[in-house]
C-alpha cells in the first residue's frame, strides 16, 4: 500500500501515525492524572475537582473565544 505513494506521501503517513501514538499516550494519561496528583503530590479534594473540571469548561468557553476571532 506504502509502495504507491510519493517521498512526501510516505513522511505524512509516518507523521500523522507518530502523532497518534502520542495522542493516545495522552489520552491515556487522562484518566490517571487525579490519582497521580492524590499520591504524588498529594492533592486535596478541591484540587481534585479542580483538575478534573479544567477539560470540560475550556471545551464549553472555547465556543465564545472560536466566535470572536474575526473581530480582531
Amino acid at each position: 500500500m506504502l509502495n504507491n505513494l510519493t517521498k512526501i506521501q510516505k513522511k505524512i503517513v509516518y507523521v500523522i501515525l507518530i502523532s497518534t501514538l502520542f495522542n493516545a499516550m495522552v489520552i491515556g494519561l487522562g484518566p490517571l492524572m487525579d490519582i497521580i496528583a492524590t499520591k504524588a503530590l498529594n492533592a486535596v479534594d478541591w484540587q481534585l475537582a479542580l483538575l478534573t473540571m479544567i477539560w470540560p469548561v475550556t471545551n464549553f468557553v472555547s465556543i465564545w473565544w472560536g466566535k470572536d476571532t474575526g473581530k480582531l
